[in-house]
Order: structure tokens, then sequence, then C-alpha cells
């Protein structure tokens, strides 16, 4: 699984082949039409497909292997109608599936490790924030208290609380 997950890794970045991947998902598919295809197969194949599918689809420069791809994908999307197959599994081809269909855009940004610096960074920026809000909320507040106070003076004034237009 690792070695799989690495090498979809490695040709997001160019680093391998997508000859030598889809070699590895044609290879995966074969073991379905022999009825050996077990979870852990699938599971790269959801792997596979999720970190280079993008690449390998926009990829395809002929129609020959548009259809490849397709038929590979298809194959993999036909292993989640199988009920032998764990809820976990399916749910993982599902995620694939819609993966594809919103153009292999996640629905949610995956939280990465970072940089202590990097977090310090993003809270100074998020506490800047804070502090322009709590003052432009701070600005409006006394502007809103002037006007109230202004309005005041004026129904004072006129002694009544309607102010005349024709004045």
């Amino acid at each position: 699984v690792w070695c799989l997950k690495s090498s979809g890794i490695n040709a997001e970045y160019g680093v391998s082949s997508d000859t030598i991947i889809c070699q590895f998902i044609k290879h995966l598919l074969d073991k379905k039409e022999q009825g050996k295809m077990v979870d852990d197969d699938i599971e790269c194949l959801a792997t596979l497909f999720s970190t280079v599918g993008l690449k390998l689809e926009k990829e395809c420069d002929n129609d020959e292997q548009r259809k490849a791809f397709e038929e590979s994908f298809v194959a993999f999307k036909d292993l989640g109608s199988n009920s032998n197959y764990t809820n976990r599994i399916r749910f993982m081809i599902q995620d694939v599936v819609e993966l594809r269909e919103n153009n292999w855009v996640p629905r949610r940004v995956e939280a990465k490790p970072q940089r202590i610096e990097d977090i310090h960074r993003e809270h100074a920026r998020e506490e800047q924030e804070k502090k322009m809000e709590a003052a432009l909320a701070t600005k409006n507040y006394k502007r809103e208290k002037k006007e109230r106070k202004e309005r005041q003076k004026r129904i004072a004034r006129t002694g009544s609380s309607k102010i005349r237009s024709d004045s």
C-alpha cells in the first residue's frame, strides 16, 4: 500500500512516469477480473486516483488514452456497488467518484503538518484581524452614539419626536 501511495505522490510531482502509474492501475484492476482483489488493492486504487487522477485525466492526449482511463475509472467505480466489500471500502470508492465529479477538487482541505513559524504567523494574522474588527466595531459604536445624541438634541429642540422636513 505504502509503495503505491508514494508512487502516486511521486507521479503528482512528476517524479514517476504516468505509464507506470497506469500499469499499476491496470494490474490492480486485472486482479478484479481474476477474482483476487482484496480491500488493500481497492484502497491503493482509491489513493492513486485521488492523488493523480486529475493529472492522468488531463494528460490523455488521444481518444485511445481517454478511453483507457475512462474504462479504468468505470471498473473502479463498479467496485463500489459490490456488496461483498466493507462499507469503508465502498464509501472510499464513492469519495473518489465524487472527487472526480467535482473536477478533482476536494470537498474539504486536508489538514497538513505545519512548521511552528507558520503557526505563529497564522496566529499573529488572526490576532491582527480581531484587533481591526474590534477597532471598526468601536468606531461604528462611537459614530452611532454620536448620531443618537444628535438625534436626541434635535428632538429636544423641536419638542417632538418627528423631525420637520420643511426646515
